[in-house]
């Protein structure tokens, strides 16, 4: 807020005889000016407004704060953000800031409000350490948003009775005529927490634990404003715990642990006040200061606890929310805007209703002091916006700065929803950037969080999973409450299909895909992979394929968030990409007879389709254990007799398909196979996609990719009648390590390796399969499937394999035994040369497409393995060419 003070034009100061510069002006000066204003605009008595006294007592509310700031508009002479009254809560910080009261001064304060008073010592311990085992508890915060919570947990999991402290304004809020219920007045803000002394001498004598759930939660707010009720409210409820020999439970939040002064990498023994220097935001510096507190406490004795949440986010069950926290106020202010900033955030939000789950269920982890709540399966901040998108509400993601100018202008409206949250969003904390860019991933801490983990699930406290029906019931009860407007357009959503709950299907982890999750929530019905029992309790993989429109409906979504000329060109050719029919055409595939296909194939059990409903299944074998499978993270795995494996089957395949193009053309589920004539008319999307992709393909390898990119896409119409002009057959087009693996098919003793086969011919590394059983392809997810050129499967798979420092005489001895094998396979003769040139082109064409396809699911969901298959890439490409 200073800063934007400081940035205010001449004009709009003061500047007449005897005006003050507030910037230059000591606080005590300013008092008089401020207390009056105040007076004026609460229209009070000026002696009612004193220089400690709260402005919330006073009755100031948000449009109270838009007033007070006009007045002190016009008594100083500058402009004062409405921001600047919301972040202090009294005449002495408001002056304070105002009069440039040091940062200094404020980490002094900090330091000296977390030393414990040498007389808060604990009595002798009674009761239980355990919440669930407690006869009676004071509960702050029931009035909030988790601390409802935690009084549900707590009658629900406890036979404990619960008083409940509250304000006069929020007495009605707790629910009192419930059994096991009460509720006593009180204040944080004041002594003694506000409690009358015989209040708090009957609490002395009968309470065995306090779980501190009260806070003031604001991220715009200065430490001073929040102090009262975050730091010395602490303060005193550790007085009322020892002197009643209670446990105490503290709930303080992850930010502490976000501070630039602090290590990489923090656990649930990090100690914030060490690092305090680095917290940026008033809110984490009061919590820092409370913890410290706590723990000196527990120092001298006092059984305490202190959970860490991190964003906390709607009822799991209901779909309930909390309308003022940071996350319900971004999802709406986005939605309202149209665009959401692309900022690498991780979506750490758990259930309120978990969280309080689990506070109570920690209370007596032996060892555990602190503990970090976060979600064991995150989300990223894109993946909610992709959400938003297929949800109905046309957000796109923009460089943030871009949509902090939007921001700027949107909340001039009073009622925007970020508008009490600008000064987050738009004032730079340090080293010229905002809050929300220090909390990027590359920036923040790792936050280590596996010890909690682990008691959270020794504990039995049920975790949702962040999917995409948890979203869908969070999102139907924000439209509910008018927090957001219905969509301006939905798609229908399809039901039935196969009931997987009556096979006993269990759903496969496979990457935790929200692009997979989202595609199976627009179906309507189960999709992705199951395991199911098989004969004599054998485990098989059930697979229910996605339906195309819906295929294309998640990527319509995806190409939408990452721009407007991407999304309109994805809705105008993206149905031309594959994958319309890929469900029909992968059942028909693992239904065909062809023995070569059924050799490099898994195991077929079953299969089901149903065009009419538009419903298809396989149950195949189950590959865990299988080598190499998953393995695209893990390039150096693939040894060059694994690689030879692989190249040698998928040419036999294509091989014993060369005879069958004339037939699968006629196929209804077979799409027509690509021409040139073709990819010149999707320039469009190629050159929206390519545009999308540059920074991330500058990054990985410099800017002379994009440039690459641009050319190969203009010169089409010369490289692509390459691809055309090579033998055709059925491809797998999606041909990589995502979706192949190998099987063993006889004893090591059968063959003797050949020394030198198994190492690149410029990079010698060991192979520690060079005497293991030999082995067979096994190639899955056949949706992509295609007519085309051999090569475009070799090329693909080159990429992802090949290693670092790949030359010439590696690659060309696998493009010459592809030729070799697809030829004889297929009985023809292969001119070697135009093999060559279809490999160049075909390099082209994957760079063109799926590479930047590939960036476009980046952006959302990290593709792990892509910036090095673009190094490979432009390693391959620079020796084979496009000619």
């Amino acid at each position: 807020m200073r800063a934007a003070l400081h940035s205010l034009s001449p004009a709009r100061r003061s500047t007449g005889p005897g005006a003050l510069d507030p910037l230059e002006t000591a606080p005590a000066s300013l008092e008089p000016v401020v207390t009056a204003a105040a007076a004026r605009a609460l229209r009070l008595p000026l002696e009612a407004v004193g220089l400690d006294v709260p402005f919330a007592r006073l009755g100031l509310d948000s449009l109270g704060c838009l007033e007070l700031a006009g007045e002190l508009e016009l008594a100083l002479g500058i402009a004062v953000p409405a921001d600047a009254v919301a972040e202090h809560s009294t005449v002495r910080s408001l002056c304070a800031t105002l009069g440039g009261s040091s940062g200094g001064d404020v980490l002094d304060r900090m330091r000296a409000d977390a030393v414990l008073a040498p007389e808060i010592q604990p009595r002798a311990s009674r009761g239980p350490q355990s919440l669930i085992e407690a006869r009676h508890v004071l509960l702050t915060g029931a009035t909030g948003f988790l601390g409802s919570a935690i009084l549900d947990v707590l009658l629900e999991r406890s036979s404990a009775h619960v008083t409940c402290l509250a304000r006069d304004s929020g007495v009605k809020s707790v629910p009192a005529g419930r059994p096991r219920v009460t509720v006593v007045r009180g204040d944080l803000s004041q002594p003694a927490a506000g409690l009358d002394p015989d209040v708090w001498q009957a609490l002395i004598g009968d309470v065995d634990a306090i779980v501190h759930a009260g806070a003031s939660i604001n991220w715009i707010a200065g430490y001073d404003a929040l102090r009262d009720v975050n730091v010395l409210a602490t303060r005193e409820l550790l007085r009322l715990a020892c002197d009643a020999g209670a446990s105490f439970h503290f709930v303080s939040s992850v930010s502490v642990c976000y501070s630039t002064a602090g290590p990489r990498a923090v656990d649930e023994r990090h100690h914030a006040l060490g690092t305090i220097d680095g917290l940026h935001f008033g809110y984490a510096q009061s919590k820092a200061v409370a913890e410290a507190l706590v723990r000196e406490a527990g120092g001298r004795g006092l059984r305490t606890r202190i959970h860490r949440p991190a964003l906390i986010s709607g009822d799991s069950r209901t779909g309930r929310f909390n309308r003022d926290d940071m996350l319900s106020r971004m999802i709406a202010g986005c939605v309202r805007m149209g665009t959401a900033p692309d900022l690498d955030w991780r979506l750490d939000a758990l259930p309120v209703d978990a969280v309080a789950n689990a506070i109570v269920a920690l209370s007596s982890v032996p060892g555990l002091d602190t503990s970090h709540l976060v979600h064991p399966r995150p989300r990223h901040w894109r993946e909610c916006v992709l959400w938003m998108r297929l949800y109905g509400y046309d957000v796109t993601l923009v460089p943030y700065r871009d949509w902090t100018d939007r921001l700027r202008d949107a909340t001039s409206d009073a009622d925007h929803p970020l508008r009490p949250l600008r000064s987050f969003f738009l004032d730079e904390a340090t080293d010229g950037l905002t809050m929300p860019e220090l909390h990027e991933q590359d920036r923040a801490p790792a936050l280590d969080a596996r010890r909690t983990l682990a008691a959270v699930a020794e504990a039995g406290v049920d975790v949702p999973a962040l999917d995409a029906g948890l979203m869908d019931r969070y999102f139907a009860a924000f439209v509910q409450s008018s927090m957001l407007p219905a969509p301006k357009r939905s798609r229908a959503r399809r039901g039935g299909g196969i009931d997987t709950a009556a096979l006993g299907a269990v759903p496969f982890a496979t990457g935790h895909s929200i692009i997979s999750e989202l595609t199976a929530w627009q179906s309507g019905g189960a999709c992705g992979l199951f395991r199911v029992p098989g004969p004599d309790a054998r485990p098989l993989v059930l697979k229910i394929p996605a339906r195309a429109a819906d295929v294309h409906a998640v990527g319509e979504a995806l190409a939408g968030i990452c721009g407007e000329r991407l999304g309109a060109a994805y809705r105008e050719f993206g149905a031309r990409l594959g994958t319309a029919e890929g469900a029909a055409r992968e059942i028909a595939l693992y239904r065909d007879g062809d023995p070569v296909l059924r050799a490099h194939t898994p195991h077929v059990v079953s299969t089901h389709a149903d065009p009419d409903a538009q419903a298809w299944s396989v149950v195949l074998e189950d590959l865990r254990g299988a080598p190499l499978l998953d393995a695209v993270d893990r390039s150096d795995a693939w040894m060059t007799s694994h690689v030879e494996t692989a190249v040698n089957g998928i040419a036999a395949i294509h091989g014993a398909w060369h005879s069958r193009v004339d037939e699968l053309q006629q196929r209804p589920w077979m799409a027509a196979a690509r021409t040139t004539a073709t990819m010149i008319d999707m320039t469009p999307l190629w050159l929206a996609l390519a545009n999308h992709a540059a920074p991330l393909f500058a990054r990985a390898v410099g800017l002379s990719l994009p440039s690459m990119q641009h050319a190969l896409i203009e010169r089409i119409a010369e490289w692509r009648p390459l691809l055309e002009d090579a033998p055709q057959t059925l491809i797998h087009n999606d041909f990589n390590p995502r979706n192949v693996c190998l099987r063993r098919v006889e004893p090591a003793a059968d063959r003797r390796p050949d020394p030198g086969a198994d190492r690149p011919a410029n990079k010698p590394r060991p192979d520690p399969e060079s005497v293991a059983p030999r082995f067979r392809l096994c190639a899955f997810d056949w949706e992509l499937a295609a007519i085309g050129t051999p090569v475009r499967d070799l090329a693909e798979f080159l990429c992802f394999v090949s290693p670092a420092d790949v030359d010439r005489p590696w690659v060309e001895r696998l493009i010459v035994l592809h030729a070799t094998r697809f030829a004889a396979a297929a009985g023809v003769t292969v001119n070697r040369d135009a093999w060559h040139a279809a490999f160049g082109a075909a390099l082209a064409e994957i760079l063109v497409d799926r590479l930047s396809i590939y960036a476009m699911v980046h952006r959302v969901r990290p593709q792990a393995f892509l910036p090095r298959v673009l190094r490979t890439w432009v390693a391959l490409h620079s020796l084979f060419p496009v000619r």
